[in-house]
């Protein structure tokens, strides 16, 4: 009998290697790596959220680039939407949960700024929202999310991990992240 930890190492191999042979998810990856160096050269801020596990990534992708990845460098301009639970507590009584995300873009996005959502699902209403929100101001967004069939929103790029399985589209998201902070690093600190 196959364990746990046999059984999910096993699938989580099967997601990484269907994502390495994916075209569509690689040339995705690779024009995310464009949008946020732009974005950040351009003066602009990448925001990024997500929720729970998908929360807890947000944050470290942020820890990556303000503190150091792989090279010594200035912080960058890269900020955590889910991690103040004040403001996500307060904009959840005062307007709903939904609105946790794109309130705080509301006030907060502006030129050059680019959104990062974290949607296995791809269907939090409160990242869809933020999405919305990118729309309306012009500004592009990116939604990380895995292989079901979801409204893809406009201007946003959609990277979908080739999976239905949240544990292991959650575990393909992270190398995206720490691939995109590997990325981000080697032109912005590489100088």
């Amino acid at each position: 009998m196959q364990n746990s930890f046999n059984k999910n190492m096993n699938e989580t191999s099967e997601v990484i290697n269907k994502s390495l042979k994916d075209a569509e998810l690689n040339k995705k990856f690779k024009e995310a790596v464009d949008i946020s160096i732009k974005s950040l050269s351009n003066g602009g801020s990448i925001y990024i959220a997500g929720n729970g596990g998908s929360a807890s990534q947000a944050d470290h992708f942020v820890g990556e680039l303000v503190g150091r990845f792989h090279i010594e460098g200035d912080s960058l301009k890269v900020y955590s939407l889910n991690s103040n639970q004040v403001v996500i507590t307060a904009i959840a009584n005062d307007f709903s949960y939904e609105d946790i995300y794109s309130q705080q873009l509301i006030g907060q996005l502006k030129k050059n700024d680019l959104f990062i959502g974290i949607s296995t699902s791809g269907n939090s209403k409160n990242i869809n929202k933020a999405i919305d929100i990118c729309n309306k101001k012009g500004n592009v967004s990116i939604l990380l999310t895995g292989s079901k069939s979801i409204d893809t929103p406009t201007n946003s790029l959609v990277i979908k991990v080739p999976s239905e399985n949240t544990p292991s589209i959650q575990e393909v998201h992270i190398v995206l992240l720490h691939s995109l902070a590997e990325e981000i690093e080697k032109v912005l600190r590489n100088k």
